[in-house]
C-alpha cells in the first residue's frame, strides 16, 4: 500500500531502517518500540524522515529478531535497490494503534506536550521529550526562558499525570534545571 497518509492521525517512531540485508529486499531495523507486535505480518507502518515528510505506507510481510535488531520484509520491497532507498528512514505507526498499557503506565508520545506544573512554583513549562535511561526514563521539560529541566520519571518527582487535562504535576529540585 503506498501513497499519502492521513494528516490528522499522530505518528510515533517505532524503528529506524539501518541498511538492506541481502539482495531480496530485507531490511535491518533498529526497533525503538516496546511493542514488538508492531512488526507482525500484516502490520501497517509508515516510512519517512523524522519530520514526517516523504511518507509512504508499507505492510510488514515478515519480521524476525536478528543480532539484537530485526530483519523486516515489506510487501513490494522485492530487491536490494528498493531496500537501499529506505536506509536511514524512520518507521512509524499511528499512535491510535498502540496497545493499551496497565494503569499508571504511559507511552512517551502521550506525555510529550503535557503542561508541567511544579508543586511549589505552579506551571513551569511543557514536556518536550521522554529520554530512555538505563535506570529510569527522564522527562525533558522546556521552560519559557528556553532552559531545560531533566526530571527522573519516578514517584518522588512525578506526582500526577492527567492525560485528559494535558497535565503533569511534579517536583523540581535544585540541579534539575539547566541554563539555556
Amino acid at each position: 500500500m503506498s501513497g499519502g497518509t492521513s494528516t490528522s492521525r499522530k505518528l510515533v517512531i517505532v524503528g529506524k531502517v539501518l541498511k538492506p540485508h541481502g539482495v531480496g529486499g530485507a531490511l535491518l531495523v533498529h526497533v525503538e518500540s516496546d511493542a514488538p507486535q508492531r512488526f507482525e505480518p500484516g502490520s501497517e507502518l509508515v516510512v519517512g524522515d523524522a519530520s514526517g515528510e516523504a511518507r509512504k505506507e508499507l505492510v510488514v510481510e515478515r519480521a524476525s529478531p536478528y543480532k539484537g535488531r530485526f530483519l523486516v520484509r515489506f510487501r513490494g520491497i522485492d530487491g536490494r535497490k528498493l531496500a537501499e532507498e529506505l536506509a536511514g528512514k524512520f518507521l512509524m505507526a499511528y499512535s491510535d494503534t498502540s496497545p493499551e498499557l496497565p494503569e499508571g503506565n504511559y507511552w512517551a508520545f502521550q506525555l510529550v506536550g503535557l503542561r508541567f506544573l511544579d508543586e511549589e512554583r505552579g506551571e513551569v513549562g511543557v514536556v518536550e521529550d521522554v529520554i530512555k535511561g538505563s535506570q529510569q526514563d527522564l522527562i525533558l521539560v522546556r521552560l519559557p526562558d528556553g532552559s531545560e529541566a531533566m526530571i527522573p520519571m519516578v514517584r518522588e518527582f512525578i506526582k500526577k499525570i492527567d492525560l485528559k487535562n494535558q497535565l503533569m504535576v511534579g517536583k523540581l529540585i535544585e540541579g534539575m534545571v539547566s541554563p539555556k
